[in-house]
């Protein structure tokens, strides 16, 4: 058994870089009770999200989609980065407390197991992340406005410590690009336009192909490794169509990647027609 299904738990509290949080669960009464301090605030929509990346159980302080909604804290689930998967679920929280404090957010809320997803008798652990909107209190896709980090509760301690992601595979992805398109793109298209100033013969041709063969094999497996890390992020694949219907909620990099790998892997046939 785990939760307070073992014993009862104690009031859990961690710090996540601009966010200090507090957890208090009452197995008794089966209550729980959290509170977020939020310090980077500047009116835009927060909110946390229930496990290691920004996919899972979430409340957000907002107002909606749309921005028709009043400013409260309100329970989303989230199941994918774009505005079709981030929507409203039936889970009863209540908003005890909303203060701006010179720029720090203070938000308390409440809720009953039965009215919640978050967690049940058996949770003895909780993980968190954070992240806020660039523009208002409407919900927007967050950038770059996003813990580094998750912070994992132990509701049976009241310890906590700090998960940081592996981010090999984006640095990887990233590094792959870079050298492809800012380095040996530009060799290989150099050698097409400039080709007179190699010796008689083709050898600009034999540079020109090896070296965009070579951009061509770095896309591929660059494009391989973001398949990799967004599956592994729980993210949907090649919603293009979501992104551009709810641009402010989208990631624009993804349909501009992807269009760029669709060019990059017809150039072979391209080359060959021509």
């Amino acid at each position: 058994d785990s939760g307070c299904n073992a014993s009862p738990l104690v009031p859990t509290s961690t710090v996540l870089e601009q966010l200090s949080l507090l957890i208090d669960i009452d197995c008794t009464e089966e209550t729980v009770r959290m509170q977020f301090n939020f310090s980077g605030y500047t009116d835009t929509w927060f909110g946390v999200v229930f496990a290691d990346g920004m996919i899972g159980e979430a409340l957000l302080y907002t107002t909606g989609h749309d921005g028709s909604d009043e400013l409260s804290m309100y329970p989303y689930s989230i199941t994918a980065m774009n505005a079709g998967g981030v929507a409203r679920n039936s889970d009863v929280w209540t908003l005890d407390q909303a203060e701006n404090l010179d720029g720090t957010l203070v938000l308390d809320v409440s809720a009953s197991f039965d009215d919640t997803r978050i967690l049940d008798r058996s949770t003895g652990s909780l993980t968190v992340r954070y992240a806020f909107g660039t523009g208002g209190p409407e919900l927007q896709y967050h950038g770059g406005n996003r813990a580094a980090a998750s912070a994992i509760l132990n509701l049976a301690t009241g310890g906590s410590e700090s998960i940081e992601p592996n981010l090999d595979k984006e640095w990887a992805h990233a590094a792959l690009m870079i050298i492809a398109w800012s380095a040996l793109a530009t060799v290989g298209i150099m050698s097409s336009i400039h080709r007179w100033v190699y010796p008689t013969g083709p050898i600009w041709f034999k540079v020109h192909r090896a070296v965009q063969a070579l951009v061509w094999l770095l896309t591929l497996i660059a494009f391989i490794l973001a398949i990799i890390f967004t599956e592994d992020s729980g993210s949907e694949h090649f919603n293009v169509l979501q992104d551009i219907v709810n641009p402010d909620m989208s990631n624009p990099h993804k349909p501009m990647g992807l269009l760029v790998f669709i060019l990059c892997f017809l150039q072979p046939l391209n080359a060959f027609i021509r």
